[in-house]
């Protein structure tokens, strides 16, 4: 048994570290999303110095295969068009070569209430390129990533992966585990192209405070807002009860 966490901002993470490391043999990872943002898309995103501090430590703790990154999902706009896309990558490879082994990306997917966000940004004009264009960017992200010893890998994004030859990313994936058993696990798909290993999601849509405009696990942030506040209290409650 072992623990994949997905956050933008891990800090809560640190005081449960001894608990998870003493109970559960290391077996945890982390897929940590750095992308670095207009504030327009990324609103409430944690200080960029704040999170590196984060990876310091953790990478101090754990070595440079704890954290997978991510730099997802690509957002092409005339806000952050290829060459902003492509500079923004590089100046966080440079910052993240020698504390992480591998980054996985993929192309926003426009589901629908994502979509509508998007209309409502009216100052924003958003593209969704073509194979191509797609694979240009991929090709010079992963030569970019070759450059700082990161490997690139795909998530969810077939036709790419099997036209570049690049790794589909696998975002859980228990081979990552200091003690891996893996002889009863198998992959099990949560969509389509996806290659994670079967897992049981102990999180919660709705919760997420960082109201990003492409997040596609909040409805709102008024109902996530919500939802952390309950959470939050009746965690506390429960709490107080031992």
């Amino acid at each position: 048994m072992g623990f994949v966490f997905w956050s933008r901002y891990p800090i809560s993470l640190l005081k449960a570290l001894d608990f998870i490391d003493n109970n559960y043999n290391r077996n945890h990872y982390l897929n940590l999303t750095i992308n670095d943002y207009p504030k327009v898309l990324e609103p409430k995103s944690p200080q960029l110095s704040k999170v590196f501090f984060l990876v310091e430590f953790l990478y101090d703790r754990y070595g440079e295969n704890y954290i997978q990154w991510r730099f997802d999902p690509i957002i092409i706009s005339n806000l952050t068009p290829k060459n902003y896309i492509l500079d923004k990558f590089a100046q966080l490879c440079f910052k993240l070569s020698g504390k992480v082994r591998t980054c996985i990306t993929s192309f926003v997917d426009f589901y629908p209430k994502v979509k509508r966000r998007f209309e409502r940004n009216n100052n924003i004009k958003f593209f969704d390129p073509e194979m191509g264009e797609k694979a240009e960017i991929i090709t010079a992200m992963e030569r970019i990533a070759n450059e700082h010893k990161i490997q690139l890998r795909l998530c969810c994004e077939n036709e790419l992966a099997q036209k570049l030859d690049i790794e589909s990313a696998s975002c859980v994936n228990p081979l990552r585990f200091h003690y891996a058993d893996v002889q009863n696990i198998k992959i099990k798909p949560t969509r389509s192209g996806c290659t994670c290993y079967e897992s049981k999601d102990i999180g919660m849509y709705n919760t997420c405070l960082f109201d990003c405009l492409y997040c596609y696990a909040n409805f709102s942030y008024d109902n996530s807002l919500k939802n952390y506040l309950f959470i939050k209290k009746n965690v506390t409650n429960q709490i107080s009860t031992f």
